[in-house]
């Protein structure tokens, strides 16, 4: 116990120190120390100095030495006044620079937020200061370039949503006026001015679905609620639910799956995590290919890089699992591979479609993934994207 305190109260002191006041503190008491030690040694020496002299009545200094010797509380009123003085004058200085430290502390922070690159300079004495106000200033900066980038963001945001709204709603409006106003239209013409707006309307409404993402998806009030859930049947099902929109553009799908692994999870949120993954598999293929959907063990696992991601952050926990969707598409540039996981970033090719959303789906993917302790990953090269998600 003993040991402990002593560790606590040296951790204690070490803190004080290393701040301003505790400084300024052993500053003055240093001064004050050593005009101590020097009065005293001049008055010792004096002492025995006056003491070794033979003094006559007509010296200079023997009136006053005679007085004192008379009268020794003139000695200690003058020592007294000395020493007042001295630790005045030692006072009075320390003040001035805590003024002149206060002056130069506020010009710091007064260039927190001027946009420049060179660093705050302080004096020597004012070095912890120093280090936290050009921590500070490169926060300050960090936040506002983050704040910028996401309000451009937005702002793109809005344009890509406006110019996506407007299409198929054009598209609705257009068809239905060609049905009111053709009144002798044939009825596969019908049928199919109704299927094209029917197709462009639910597209609208998956724009403003994913728009409404926006403002009431909270990731960080994210709650989960898990239970044992069979992931390989799972994926099964959810590739089999896709096989109509995958013969849309010819493609295949292979499964390469661990069989009746359980995992721990909130099925309707890693359904949207699947449903986000294989949609931009969709979206994102070349037609006439094959996507794989493969679930193993962790240990068994090997991407496109061969470089694993590193367990981070208190519900990381140890990775047993992992799912990966590949497809072949445009590659990735790696400069995007983590720009794609932001939210409002979408891919140059999305903006000019109409199969782009609002660039909330993978980040939300994966905020749930790592709400269960997950990590997902992009990677792509030479035509191969793959999404892995690892999972405990």
């Amino acid at each position: 116990m003993k040991s402990k305190e002593i560790e606590l109260n040296g951790s204690r002191e070490s803190r004080v120190k290393k701040t301003l006041s505790g400084q300024m503190l052993q500053r003055l008491s240093g001064q004050i120390l050593a005009f101590l030690a020097v009065t005293g040694a001049m008055a010792v020496i004096m002492y025995f100095w006056v003491r070794s002299q033979i003094w006559y009545a007509d010296d200079f200094w023997y009136p006053l030495l005679h007085d004192m010797h008379q009268n020794p509380w003139i000695l200690c009123s003058l020592f007294f006044v000395w020493l007042v003085a001295g630790v005045g004058i030692i006072c009075c200085r320390m003040i001035y620079r805590i003024i002149h430290y206060v002056d130069d502390i506020t010009e710091g922070v007064n260039l927190i937020y001027q946009d420049t690159e060179e660093r705050l300079r302080m004096p020597p004495e004012l070095l912890v200061v120093e280090e936290q106000l050009n921590e500070i200033r490169e926060n300050v900066r960090h936040s506002r370039r983050a704040a910028m980038d996401a309000e451009q963001r937005k702002m793109d945001l809005i344009v890509y949503l406006a110019h996506d709204l407007k299409t198929p709603l054009t598209s609705v409006i257009g068809y239905l006026s060609l049905l009111s106003e053709e009144k002798e239209i044939s009825d596969a013409l019908r049928e199919r001015y109704l299927g094209i707006a029917l197709d462009k309307a639910e597209r609208l409404e998956e724009l403003i679905n994913e728009f409404f993402d926006i403002t009431r998806f909270n990731l960080s009030e994210i709650a989960l609620e898990r239970s044992s859930v069979n992931v390989s049947r799972m994926l099964e099902q959810m590739a089999y639910e896709f096989r109509p929109m995958f013969q849309e553009k010819n493609l295949t799908y292979r499964l390469d799956l661990q069989e009746n692994v359980e995992i721990s999870l909130d099925v309707d949120k890693m359904s949207r995590v699947f449903d986000n993954l294989l949609k931009n598999a969709f979206y994102y293929s070349y037609g006439d290919t094959e996507m794989v959907i493969r679930l193993g063990a962790y240990e068994d696992w090997e991407g496109l890089s061969g470089e694993r991601p590193c367990r981070e952050g208190e519900n990381a926990g140890e990775w047993k699992h992992y799912i990966s969707f590949e497809n072949r598409g445009k590659t990735i540039p790696e400069a995007k591979t983590e720009r794609i996981f932001e939210q409002f970033f979408r891919m140059e090719s999305a903006r000019g479609s109409q199969t782009g959303g609002a660039g909330l789906g993978l980040a939300i993917a994966r905020e749930i993934v790592r709400k269960h302790g997950g990590e997902m990953i992009c990677e792509s090269r030479d035509e191969v994207i793959l999404f892995t998600i690892f999972l405990a």
